[in-house]
Formats: C-alpha cells, sequence, structure tokens
C-alpha cells in the first residue's frame, strides 16, 4: 500500500499550507497574548514600587516627630552643659572663699 508521488505531494502542499495558515493567524493572537502578559507585569512591578499616599504621610510624620525629638535633645544638652559651667563656677567660687591663700596653693598642687 505505497502511496503515490502525486498523493505524497498533495499532503505535503495540504501540511505546508496548514503551517503556513497556522503562523499567519497564530502570530497575532501570540503577540495579542504576550503584549498582554507585558502589560500585567509592568503593572505588578508598578504596584511593588509605589508607595501610596497614607504612607507617604506616615513617613513625613515620623520625619517630623526625629527632627522635634532631634531639636529637644540639643536643647538639654545646651541646658545641661550651662548648669554644668554654673555648678563649676559656684564651686570655684566657694573653694575661693573656705580655702585661705596659702592653702590654695598646696591644694592647687595636689590637682595639678
Amino acid at each position: 500500500m505505497l502511496l503515490d508521488a502525486p498523493t505524497v505531494w498533495m499532503l505535503a502542499f495540504v501540511a505546508m499550507g496548514l503551517g503556513i495558515s497556522g503562523m499567519v493567524f497564530g502570530l497575532p493572537f501570540y503577540a495579542l497574548w504576550s503584549h498582554h502578559k507585558r502589560k500585567l507585569e509592568e503593572i505588578k512591578a508598578r504596584q511593588r514600587t509605589s508607595i501610596d499616599a497614607e504612607t507617604r504621610a506616615a513617613i513625613e510624620a515620623l520625619r517630623a516627630e526625629m527632627a522635634a525629638l532631634r531639636d529637644t535633645t540639643t536643647q538639654y544638652d545646651v541646658s545641661f552643659d550651662t548648669a554644668l559651667h554654673r555648678l563649676e563656677s559656684r564651686m570655684s567660687h566657694l573653694e575661693q572663699k573656705v580655702i585661705p591663700a596659702p592653702e590654695r596653693e598646696f591644694v592647687g598642687q595636689l590637682r595639678g
């Protein structure tokens, strides 16, 4: 049951015709599908990187709170330095009153 030559050629032409028509009609559908997939991936990427307004507001509130905290700590630091300086000046004034002059020289030698 051998196929004769015209039948083989006919089958080859039909197969080629089906293949070519499949490519011609399949390519637009593949292009649509790949375009759709690319758009979906772009949307997913945009959603991952974008931050909504509520989150941005919370971040800005934290930044403002940190700035206020930094200002407060600076004010306390300056206040502490001023109080320490005032205490040192009071102590030196008291030492000058309490310790007589000759002993002051002896105390200065012990400290130095």
